[in-house]
């Protein structure tokens, strides 16, 4: 054992004495057996010196690297002035009870994970049975946002549209991918930097169209660093699986164990139960736990940050829990739907699966922020989305982003371009069945179920406005389609509203926006031809 001398020799007299700077005579330490209480950590008795010095914590585990991690408090019950040793050599602080351990060396950086011995000795070589500490480093190398089973509970899967920026390729998210990845920083470990500072949490990746990983394999815990968002629906509670860091830097700059070296017997660290509902237990380096949240999310759709507390407690000698000092706060973006998405699965034409991809809910995120889960509501703000995207132009005459196969208006299938909206690839213009199938898949991708309703045929429109024009007209239609999440009871027309003021075929006009439309009265605003609905169908994704 070493003295604590080196840098503060806390020579101290009494329960709760004065702590000295002056360094007593080099006195050996007597080994004591383990005798009283269990966890008193009480010496035996002498005839002449009384009481032998009593060190006592408790708390006994502490990460000085943790946010808001305060020293341990280390009580000293003596009737004689007595001097603190430890192995290794650590610093302490005198305090009101006796003296703090900081968990730092003497000068001033953090101690490597492993245990840290103190004991206090008199001037007559009496000494308090030694009382152990553990340093440890705690944290989460990767948290995976999920549900009782992946996919399920409330929790959507999603995926980015291309593998790269060039190359269209559906890349799921795995189930069992983090969302959150702390990684390795320029060499360090996967809990702190090479220069032995805590790792920064990962920043959200603003990369929506491919994962933050490239064209690779998707990585798991602790491979890769990157935050991406995950997809629940509004007001279901989320499950979490997280993975506890497996190293740290140590106090000689290399890689070591989180929890000190196994060889050392590492304390038993468990992740405290006040932030879970259940699944809170043993927090072991590398051996994933799956936890329910004790909360459930908004009601309410767009975007969220959902952020989630840690704290810790180590078994102490006696058996109980205590709190280890400090807690850390993780932050995740969120995409609150309204319901589990209702895309068509195109997987076996060559289309995309039934998932969401991440560019559309993020671009539908700002649009939906803070609407009520109410199908309409939805309906109504992507309609606005679409309607008055800077993007879209209505034109009768331009097929751009659908394509379909059959008869024209009674095709076998129609796909949109969803690619290559988001990309812009073709332009501002659409006409009313890309800009329907664009609506039906927006709306299928939040979890509201529609159908592209089409209606013909040949017949002249009332006054309408298309999207994007801001210029009344009229066209010669061989079919108009639109969306319905009703079988046609109601309609939503993202592509041209109509005149509202009760002669819709002369100007002037009073712009009414095709929201939520019983279908009697919008055939009555788009045409005095005599029209019905032809043909209905669901549109795949490309």
């Amino acid at each position: 054992m070493t003295r604590l001398g080196g840098v503060l020799m806390a020579v101290l007299s009494g329960c709760g004495g004065a702590a000295s700077l002056e360094e007593p005579e080099p006195s050996s330490v007597a080994q004591t057996t383990e005798e009283g209480t269990e966890g008193s950590n009480t010496g035996r008795d002498t005839d002449d010196a009384g009481a032998l010095p009593v060190l006592s914590a408790s708390v006994r585990v502490l990460d000085p690297k943790l946010p808001g991690a305060t020293p341990l408090e280390i009580g000293l019950q003596a009737d004689c002035e007595a001097t603190i040793v430890s192995e290794p050599q650590v610093e302490l602080v005198p305090s009101a009870t006796g003296v703090s351990f900081t968990g730092l060396a003497p000068d001033g950086g953090p101690l490597s994970p492993g245990p840290v011995t103190l004991t206090a000795t008199c001037p007559d070589g009496s000494a308090s049975m030694p009382l152990a500490l553990w340093v440890v480093r705690l944290g989460a190398a990767g948290i995976d946002l999920t549900g009782p089973v992946e996919g399920t509970g409330g929790h959507v899967s999603i995926a980015w549209h291309k593998q790269d920026a060039w190359t269209s390729q559906v890349q799921p998210l795995w189930d069992g991918t983090p969302e959150w990845s702390r990684g390795v920083v320029d060499g360090g470990a996967d809990l702190d930097a090479r220069d032995g500072s805590p790792a920064s949490h990962p920043t959200v990746s603003a990369e929506t169209h491919s994962p933050p990983w490239g064209d690779g394999p998707a990585p798991s815990a602790g491979q890769g660093r990157y935050s991406v968002p995950a997809a629940y629906i509004s007001g279901t509670t989320p499950w979490v699986v997280v993975t506890p860091g497996v190293s740290a830097v140590g106090a000689d700059g290399t890689p070591v164990p989180a929890l000190g070296a196994a060889e050392e017997g590492s304390p038993e660290v468990r992740l405290a139960a006040d932030s879970w509902a259940s699944g809170a237990g043993a927090w072991v380096p590398g051996e994933s736990l799956v936890l329910e949240h004790s909360e459930s999310l908004p009601e309410q759709l767009g975007h969220h940050t959902l952020e989630l507390t840690w704290r810790w407690e180590a078994r102490a000698p006696g058996g109980e829990w205590a709190p280890v000092p400090g807690e850390e706060t993780t932050s995740h973006p969120l995409y609150l739907l309204y319901d589990a998405p209702t895309l068509a699965d195109g997987t076996g034409h060559g289309d995309a699966p039934p998932l969401p991809w991440f560019a559309t809910l993020d671009e539908l995120s700002t649009a939906l922020e803070g609407v009520e889960p109410d199908p309409h509501a939805v309906l109504d703000a992507i309609h606005g989305y679409i309607h008055y995207h800077p993007r879209v132009i209505y034109n009768p005459s331009i097929r751009a982003y659908s394509s379909y196969e059959g008869e024209y208006v009674y095709w076998d299938r129609i796909t949109f371009d969803l690619t290559s909206w988001l990309d812009g690839a073709e332009g501002p213009e659409l006409y009313c069945h890309s800009t329907s199938c664009l609506f039906h898949v927006l709306a299928g991708s939040v979890g509201v179920a529609t159908d592209q309703i089409i209606l013909g045929h040949d017949f002249r429109t009332n006054l309408l406005q298309g999207a994007g024009t801001g210029v009344w007209d009229t066209w010669w239609f061989y079919s108009h389609s639109v969306v319905s999440p009703d079988l046609g009871a109601t309609l939503w027309d993202a592509a041209a509203s109509s005149d509202g003021d009760g002669d819709p075929g002369a100007l002037p006009a009073d712009f009414s926006p095709n929201t939520g439309v019983p279908l009697e009265d919008y055939l009555a605003a788009l045409t005095d031809y005599p029209i019905e609905i032809v043909s209905w169908n669901g549109c795949f994704v490309r």
